[in-house]
């Protein structure tokens, strides 16, 4: 298992171009990686998995059923 690569919520939003509401609603939605929450009022996302996911996002979707997600 890699280290993490901690990426924050704006360099996300710049990494796939997508709002604030709309990177919550992927992640509500069970359709792209969530953050790990690391405090009270930061989260973040591992790089790791992002490349992941950007590799095959339709297998990431498959591997990583959300429950309650439609």
């Amino acid at each position: 298992m890699r280290n993490p690569r901690w990426k924050s919520r704006n360099q996300v939003k710049a990494r796939y171009g997508t709002s604030d509401s709309s990177l919550s609603r992927w992640v509500n939605r069970g359709v792209f990686p969530a953050p790990t929450i690391i405090g009270v009022n930061t989260q973040r996302w591992d790089e790791n998995e992002l490349d992941e996911y950007d590799a095959d996002p339709e297998g990431w979707k498959a591997r990583h059923v959300v429950q309650g997600a439609a």
